[in-house]
C-alpha cells in the first residue's frame, strides 16, 4: 500500500523581493528590509522545514498559504529539494497575487490536472480566497484539492468574513459530492434524478481541503457552516436517499447535507504541539485539513486514520548550509527575522499521511 505526505503550511508572507502591489501595502520592501538576500534566506528556511517535515520524502500534495506567486512556489519546492514538483497554474487567471497554492508530485497524480478553478470572495485583495484543483492518479480515480484562507482574526470585521468564507466553501464541496438542482430538473421543470449508483458514485467522491481558516476546529464557521466533525462514524454514515424519482425525491435529495470529517482535532490528544499557531499564550488550530467520506473509504487516495500532527523542529538545516533556528525552546514558532536570518514562518506545517491503495 504506498503512501505519500500531505502538507499544509502558511508561510507568512513570502513575496517576492520585486516589489507587488501586495507587497507594497503590506510593508515588503527592499526599504524596508525585503531585500534578495533577505528573500533567498526565508525560501531556503522554508524549503528547509519542509523537507524536515517528512524526512525529505517528497509529499504528495502541498497546500501553501500566503505565497505571492509561481516563481515563489518553485524557489520553495526547490528548495526542500524536490523540484519535480507542479505548481498548480489557473489558465486565464487574473489576480495581483497568489496567495494560497496548491504543489503536486507529478509521479502520484500521473493525470495531471483535471480541472482547476481560481475563487475570489474576500476582495480585500485580488488574490485567490479558494484555490479547486482536482487531480487524476492515472487509473481513473481522482482527488478534487481546495486551498484556502479565510480572514485574519485582526480585522474587526473578520468573524463575518470567515462566515461568508464557510459559507462559499460548504458550495463549492458540496458541487462535487451532489448533483446541482440543474443537474435535476430539466428546463420544463420534470424531474430528471440519476440511479441510485451514481448518487452514491458522486456522494462517495474524494475531497481535501486544507489552509488556514484562521478559526478553530470548535468554531461555528468551521464546524456548524462547513459542517465539520470530528466523528469518523458520522462522516462515512450511508445517506438517506430518496426512493422515488419524481420532484418531490429531488427536493429530498437537495436537502441532503455531506458531513466533513476533520482530524485536526486529534492535534489536542497528540504529542505534537496542540495548534499550528500560538497566540495570547495559548496554541490554535487555525491551519487545518478536512476529507469528505469519499477519503475515509478504499480504494484511496484516503486519509491514515492517526497520522495528522503539527511539525515544530528547533533547528533545521537549509540545502545551502544554513543552520536556521525555527521554533523555541517550547516549540512555538518564530516568524522569519531579515535581520538575523533565523525563523521561517509563525505558523507551523501541518502533516498527514494518504495511502493510494
Amino acid at each position: 500500500m504506498p503512501t505519500h505526505s500531505v502538507i499544509v503550511y502558511n508561510v507568512q508572507r513570502l513575496f517576492s523581493p520585486e516589489g507587488s502591489r501586495v507587497a507594497r501595502s503590506l510593508g515588503f520592501t527592499s526599504h524596508e528590509g525585503w531585500t534578495d538576500e533577505a528573500y533567498h534566506r526565508k525560501v531556503d528556511a522554508v524549503g528547509a522545514v519542509l523537507a524536515d517535515a517528512v524526512d525529505g520524502a517528497r509529499p504528495a500534495i502541498i497546500v501553501f498559504a500566503e505565497v505571492e506567486d509561481h516563481t515563489v512556489v518553485v524557489d520553495v519546492v526547490t528548495a526542500a529539494g524536490w523540484p519535480e514538483m507542479v505548481d498548480v497554474i489557473v489558465p486565464g487567471e487574473q489576480v495581483d497575487g497568489y496567495d494560497v497554492a496548491v504543489a503536486y508530485d507529478p509521479n502520484v497524480f500521473t493525470g495531471g490536472v483535471v480541472a482547476c478553478t481560481s475563487h475570489l470572495f474576500d476582495n480585500r485583495f485580488s488574490t485567490r480566497d479558494l484555490l479547486e484543483v482536482t487531480l487524476a492518479v492515472g487509473d481513473g480515480r481522482q482527488l478534487t484539492v481546495c486551498a484556502t484562507h479565510w480572514a485574519s482574526r485582526v480585522l474587526a470585521e473578520a468573524i463575518y468574513l470567515r462566515f461568508a468564507a464557510a459559507a462559499y466553501c460548504t458550495r463549492v464541496a458540496e458541487a462535487r459530492l451532489k448533483f446541482t438542482r440543474d443537474e435535476l430538473i430539466t428546463p420544463t421543470g420534470a424531474a430528471q434524478m440519476p440511479s441510485r449508483e451514481r448518487l452514491l458514485d458522486r456522494w462517495w467522491t474524494p475531497q481535501l481541503i486544507g489552509g488556514d481558516f484562521n478559526d478553530c476546529p470548535w468554531d461555528p464557521s468551521v464546524r456548524a457552516l462547513l459542517r465539520s466533525t470530528p466523528d469518523f462514524a458520522t462522516v462515512v454514515r450511508q445517506p438517506r436517499l430518496p426512493l422515488g424519482t419524481n420532484l418531490r425525491s429531488v427536493a429530498s435529495y437537495l436537502s441532503l447535507r455531506p458531513r466533513l470529517y476533520n482530524p485536526t482535532w486529534q492535534l489536542l490528544q497528540s504529542e505534537d504541539p496542540p495548534g499550528t499557531y500560538y497566540f495570547d499564550s495559548d496554541w490554535n488550530p487555525l491551519d487545518q485539513l478536512l476529507v469528505s467520506a469519499g477519503m475515509l473509504r478504499e480504494p484511496g487516495p484516503r486519509l491514515v486514520e492517526g497520522s495528522i500532527g503539527a511539525h515544530a523542529p528547533r533547528t533545521v538545516t537549509s540545502r545551502t548550509g544554513h543552520t536556521v533556528t525555527v521554533t523555541t525552546s517550547s516549540r512555538v514558532p518564530i516568524g522569519f527575522d531579515a535581520q538575523t536570518g533565523d525563523g521561517a514562518s509563525d505558523h507551523l506545517p501541518l502533516v498527514a499521511t494518504l495511502a493510494f491503495d
